[in-house]
């Protein structure tokens, strides 16, 4: 927790010689999770870290080995000649793994030399790793140590999270009525009428009752195929029949779709109101622990609570981002950058009808639409809006006209295979650029088994050449994605530098970011300015390889959930 430590003393002078060294730019520092000492230090002895050169924890993901958040103690252990020195100290107190409680047990005596070795084996692994870093590698390092500041103020900032027991009860209100209805279908009477028949009979001569759950795969594929008669042919990993959300959209059926509303609510409830209260820190606060070597393209990620995977797609997702409060005095200001991946794309492509569709201010998704059904820009419907923008994100990343169908299918909007497929194949006349851009990557990546961004992060493909087609299929689309999403996340980390360095000094602060957002605390009185300051320092970046200006869309609010936008 944000305490944990808390009580560890440090005279005054001792405290001020700390403080000049690591405050100090030209003394240069090199750190193995350097978020975690960074954040301890701002929080428990106000120091803010300066001078950060080098992590230890980021060198193996940006190398080609491509390893994220890997333990100091294994990676000293791997490269060094260290071993693993941890153990005289758990030996020392009779533990078998390191905690908290160890470090306050610990004599200082052996606490000393531990910590001593922490730093050697640290310096080890950085000259074992710089080794091998060539100018791409160090402008990626380079990136990263300048990024993490901004990330352990967002670490440090938390949100203030009120109304989780309405919410709670609001939802488990509408999973109660969700689950009464689901108990009526004939299908469902049916075989808990067999489970009463068939139940245990205890010691006493009654029967153990069980009643169906309905999160339960089992008993769920024994309702659907035995007794509701859906055909389902599709299986798990493990060879049972599947029941899960994509498909249970496969088929036209009410039962199907009152439980894929089960489950989202489920879900809802169980993760986004019950599992929130987990995490909250002593002082009231909710905050979030970003990943920042775990995914393949440089996105960050979070855990603790994972705040990027709550949904704005479904029904409750605007409920559950109303629970994320900013304190007394505060606002909310979010700042998007608006299309960024698909104008990526545009400008990796070349396509000449996206572009132009960005430059003068044309709804992509609807001309898609138009396009597709042959239909004037002004006829185009809702839902024919979303097919437009299923193709237009589907399509770029490569996905077959399955995978498009279900895409359309998990939205709600009902599509035959066959349809799919002709608006598949209508797109790509459409917009001749994407084949294009997809035979240039492959051809790329057939010759030199990786992809890189624009910013240098690599990814690796070995044993291309021994794949049968198939498993080709599945890297080219994975080399397709990367240069899109790894250019769209170093672009977000050069804007969060920029929107901690604009708020030195100011009463606003960074508090988190999502996806291709950046949100801020600002106070009540100031919106617009900050509103105006974020935008502008967001979109103050200029590319040589990107003609194409991505706009941002700036909103704010009292709750996450309620962000409205601000004219600036």
């Amino acid at each position: 927790t944000q305490t944990d430590y808390a009580d560890y003393e440090i005279s005054p002078i001792n405290l001020q010689l700390l403080k000049s060294l690591l405050e100090n730019r030209k003394i240069k520092k090199i750190a193995h999770n350097a978020v975690f000492d960074m954040k301890w230090l701002k929080h428990i002895m106000g120091i803010e870290v300066r001078g950060l050169c080098f992590d230890t924890i980021v060198a193996p993901y940006i190398l080609p080995m491509g390893r994220g958040m890997v333990a100091l103690k294994d990676l000293t252990a791997e490269f060094t000649d260290l071993g693993h020195y941890e153990n005289e100290l758990l030996q020392a107190l009779g533990k078998d793994k390191l905690d908290a409680e160890v470090f306050k047990l610990a004599p200082y005596s052996i606490l000393s030399k531990y910590a001593c070795t922490d730093a050697d084996a640290t310096f080890r692994l950085y000259e074992h790793f710089s080794r091998d870093f060539d100018e791409r590698v160090t402008d990626l390092m380079k990136l990263y140590v300048k990024t993490l500041p901004a990330i352990v103020d967002m670490e440090l900032a938390g949100w203030v999270l009120k109304g989780v027991n309405k919410t709670k009860k609001k939802f488990e209100k509408i999973m109660a009525d969700i689950e009464e209805e689901l108990r009526n279908f004939k299908s469902v009477r049916r075989y808990q009428k067999y489970l009463d028949e068939n139940c245990k009979v205890l010691k006493n001569g009654t029967k153990k009752i069980v009643p169906i759950n309905f999160n339960s795969p089992p008993q769920l594929a024994t309702i659907l195929v035995q007794y509701e008669g859906v055909p389902i042919t599709q299986k798990t990993e493990g060879g049972k029949v599947s029941t899960s959300q994509p498909t249970l959209r496969e088929y036209e059926n009410l039962l199907c779709e009152k439980l894929i509303e089960y489950s989202v609510i489920e879900k809802s409830v169980s993760t986004y109101t019950t599992g929130y209260k987990e995490h909250l820190s002593d002082d009231g606060l909710l905050r979030t622990h970003y990943l920042y070597t775990s995914t393949e393209s440089m996105r960050l990620s979070s855990r603790d609570v994972n705040i990027q995977n709550i949904s704005k797609q479904n029904k409750y997702g605007e409920q559950i981002r109303n629970q994320f409060r900013a304190p007394e005095g505060l606002t909310i200001i979010e700042g998007d950058f608006s299309g960024e991946e698909l104008r990526l794309f545009a400008c990796y492509a070349e396509e000449e009808k996206m572009l132009d569709a960005f430059n003068n201010g044309i709804d992509l998704h609807t001309l898609t639409a138009s396009g597709l059904y042959d239909i004037p820009f002004d006829k185009v419907t809702k839902d024919q809006r979303f097919f437009g923008k299923t193709f237009n994100f589907s399509g770029l990343y490569g996905a077959g006209p399955d995978r498009m169908r279900e895409t359309i299918l998990k939205g709600g909007v009902r599509i035959s295979f066959e349809d799919a497929k002709t608006l598949y194949k209508k797109f790509f006349l459409l917009y001749p650029g994407i084949r294009k851009y997809h035979r240039t990557i492959e051809r790329f990546v057939d010759r030199h088994g990786y992809i890189d961004t624009r910013f240098g992060l690599r990814r690796y493909f070995p044993n291309l050449h021994s794949m049968e087609d198939w498993e080709k299929g599945f890297v080219y689309r994975a080399a397709y994605n990367h240069p899109i999403q790894g250019t769209s996340a170093g672009i977000l980390f050069e804007a969060l530098i920029r929107v901690k360095k604009a708020l030195r000094k100011t009463d606003g602060r960074l508090l988190a970011t999502v996806h291709d957002s950046i949100l801020i605390y600002a106070p009540d009185d100031e919106v617009e300015y900050y509103a105006k300051l974020l935008k502008e320092t967001m979109e103050d970046y200029s590319y040589d390889w990107q003609p194409l200006h991505i706009p941002v869309d700036v909103k704010a609010g009292k709750s996450w959930g309620s962000l409205e936008s601000v004219e600036v």
